[in-house]
């Protein structure tokens, strides 16, 4: 009996404390209820507005509970301030001012390159250690060989000779004597550096393997000058003959043109002033006065050629014209004459560069014979 009692008071309180949960349960699966919207607020002056923002305490920002509904998650997250991005500060450039800017220009300017480009002339030309021909030789250089040598030129050690400063290869440097080296610039006197602002050096770019221009020989170059010499001058007076040796000076031509074109032709016309000297000791006395010319025209013929000298001997005419004034016995006599005849010359040419130098003699032939010796 007394177990049966407590079983019934058993089944009494689990009754209400199932309904309860049962409550529950379906109370958590509904919606919740909207909470109600508060009522307006009157609203407020800019002055209250800013007073209460300045007393306004920072408040902790409310946090959605995982058990809140979608919306409400959505709701909360869109609320979140963006916090604003920092401004860059930027930084304000400094504009180069005239001294900086001239600085700049100053610092952009390349540095000067040193040297200029020589072209060796002489295959086998020797690179010595030191400017000095018993120095010791560090290579030898090929004709033709492009090098960067130096603007200066180096005088040789103990005053002989003349040297470039050659690099070599690498950080390798010799000197080459100026004799076996064409520089791009020549230097303005013999130890000095180039002159850069002059014309460049005629030789660098030729080529030393090429062999030079052949020079026209003396027999077919014309040339133009003076000439000067002695004439053992003859004249013939009533089965007589007179002769003294007069000096002479005047033009000279020779070679092709000077007559006719493409055939060498050698003309010197000479002049004498005053009266041969016998014509006041043998003839006349007193002081006789006048003066007399001496022209000839030879076509040589070339003996014996090389390219600077030259022997030839010609064949040709001449001609003398006399005109004197003399006193005999207080009567003044006025003399003009002009002879022809024949002419032989000999003689030796040698050239320097652009010039001859002929040295020759001549035999002249007509009332009578004479030499005259010329330069």
């Amino acid at each position: 009996m007394i177990r049966v009692l407590a079983i019934v008071l058993s089944l009494a309180l689990l009754v209400p404390s199932l309904a309860q949960e049962e409550e529950g349960g379906g109370s958590t699966g509904a919606a919740p209820a909207e909470a109600p919207q508060p009522p307006p607020e009157a609203p407020k002056s800019e002055g209250d507005k800013g007073s209460e923002a300045g007393d306004e305490a920072p408040t902790a920002e409310a946090k959605p509970l995982i058990s809140d509904p979608p919306k409400r998650l959505d709701e909360a997250k869109s609320s979140k301030k963006k916090k604003p991005k920092k401004k860059k500060k930027r930084r304000n450039k400094k504009k180069p001012t005239a001294k900086s800017g001239k600085g700049n220009k100053e610092s952009a300017k390349k540095p000067k390159v040193k040297g200029q480009w020589g072209i060796v002339q002489t295959d086998g030309a020797a690179a010595y250690k030191v400017p000095n021909f018993d120095a010791p030789v560090k290579d030898y250089l090929k004709a033709g060989q492009k090098l960067r040598i130096s603007q200066k030129v180096y005088q040789g050690i103990g005053g002989f000779g003349a040297f470039y400063k050659v690099k070599i290869s690498g950080k390798s440097y010799g000197y080459v004597a100026d004799v076996d080296i064409a520089p791009e610039y020549k230097a303005p006197n013999n130890f000095g550096k180039g002159n850069q602002k002059a014309d460049k050096n005629p030789d660098f770019n030729r080529d030393p393997n090429e062999p030079p221009e052949e020079q026209v020989p003396i027999f077919f170059t014309r040339y133009i000058g003076g000439t000067f010499g002695t004439v053992n001058f003859t004249e013939k007076f009533s089965g007589r003959k007179f002769s003294s040796g007069e000096w002479m000076a005047g033009l000279r031509m020779s070679g092709p043109g000077t007559i006719a074109e493409g055939l060498p032709m050698d003309l010197g016309v000479l002049f004498h002033s005053g009266a041969p000297s016998y014509y006041e000791s043998d003839i006349a006395g007193g002081n006789p006065s006048g003066f007399f010319v001496l022209a000839d025209l030879f076509l040589p013929y070339p003996f014996l050629e090389t390219e600077d000298s030259l022997i030839s001997w010609g064949l040709g005419f001449m001609a003398t014209y006399t005109k004197f004034s003399l006193q005999i016995k207080n009567t003044i006599f006025d003399s003009q004459e002009l002879r022809a005849g024949l002419a032989l010359q000999a003689g030796y040419s040698l050239r320097f560069d652009k010039y001859l130098v002929r040295l020759e003699a001549k035999y002249y032939y007509e009332r009578t014979d004479y030499l005259g010796y010329f330069l």
